[in-house]
């Protein structure tokens, strides 16, 4: 530190030396101290090609543009001490008046190249800011419709009401919702929906469909007759989800057909039943992801004509026509399995 200190105060000496040289009329000495300033300005900066200019732009001490004006002084003081000043004080403005309409024109050129770059840079700057403004309204877009739910399908008493005027009510609004946000809205709602147990199948009363309780503070599961609150249906069909957060999300037979979900974090989710045909999963977690209900060899996808058996996952299966599998992550081996059986020779591809 203190060796770079010395170089910088020799500099400032130096250039003092050759401005008081050049006021007392001694060329000599102002030349010889010009030319020691210039040396070590050089030597300072460090200029030696492309690596140099690097150096001299991170050079921590004196101010770059002080460095610089001091070198630019002391070639000027070196040629106004060498005679070669009045020369170019003569030659120079002929040259000038003979180039004024080339002048004029690279100005005019300078100055329209500052404009398109004072329009880009203002152009790229309200593009951050009309994301950011779609980003806060989306937010507020997804707040309002997660509130609105969950007033609409609570009672006064903190029980789950919904009649069947609310739950197409709830559908309707998440219809709308998905068609105005982008993948990480979604997400964010179908992460909701599903943790508040509104798109699982609830076993009804069979008098007024009221939902059942568990006698453990949550309300039975029924996925052979039970009725969810909201049913995605076909909502989600060529949904973008592409590395967004769906982790324990329940489907609950979803039509997922045309879905991009490329390294998305499903684990944990219930895809069974699900219509997969033409969606692309590759490089997604899949880790704990129920492909299927029931176990054996009589486990086959939903829709087909063998019909609808729980215990032994017939009729269960996600579809996997024409599904994108490559690079998914964490796989159980039952699950391999399946997808090796039903994807269409996609996933051994």
């Amino acid at each position: 530190m203190s060796g770079l200190f010395t170089a910088q105060h020799r500099l400032l000496l130096l250039a003092l030396t050759a401005l008081v040289a050049l006021a007392l009329d001694w060329p000599l000495a102002a030349g010889a101290a010009a030319a020691a300033t210039l040396l070590q300005a050089l030597l300072l900066l460090e200029l030696d090609g492309v690596a140099s200019l690097r150096a001299w732009l991170q050079q921590p001490r004196l101010p770059r543009w002080l460095v610089l004006l001091l070198a630019l002084v002391a070639a000027l003081v070196l040629l106004s001490s060498s005679g070669v000043a009045g020369v170019w004080l003569q030659v120079v403005p002929r040259w000038l008046v003979a180039q004024q309409a080339l002048m004029s024109d690279l100005a005019q050129i300078a100055i329209a190249s500052l404009a398109l770059v004072v329009t880009l840079r203002q152009f790229s700057i309200e593009r951050v800011i009309i994301k950011e403004l779609n980003l806060i309204t989306q937010a507020q877009l997804v707040d309002n419709f997660i509130q609105g739910i969950s007033e609409m399908v609570s009672d006064g008493d903190g029980f789950l009401e919904d009649w069947p005027l609310e739950r197409m009510l709830a559908e309707g609004r998440l219809s709308a919702l998905i068609g105005g946000v982008d993948g990480t809205g979604c997400a964010r709602v179908l992460r909701f929906l599903s943790h508040a147990s509104l798109l699982t199948p609830l076993q009804r009363d069979q008098r007024v469909g009221r939902p059942m309780l568990d006698g453990q503070g949550g309300y039975v599961c029924d996925r052979f007759n039970g009725v969810p609150v909201v049913q995605l249906r076909q909502l989600l069909v060529g949904v973008k989800l592409a590395y967004t957060d769906l982790s324990g999300v329940d489907f609950n037979g979803a039509d997922l057909s045309g879905a991009d979900l490329r390294g998305a974090d499903l684990r944990g989710a219930n895809l069974a039943a699900a219509n997969l045909s033409g969606a692309n999963l590759e490089g997604a977690d899949l880790e704990g992801v129920i492909f299927f209900h029931g176990s054996g060899e009589a486990v086959s996808p939903a829709g087909s004509e063998s019909g609808l058996d729980l215990s032994s996952g017939r009729g269960t299966g996600a579809v996997l026509r024409r599904t994108r599998l490559a690079g998914v992550r964490h796989l159980s081996p039952e699950a391999r399995a399946y997808c090796h059986r039903w994807s269409g020779g996609e996933f051994r591809r």
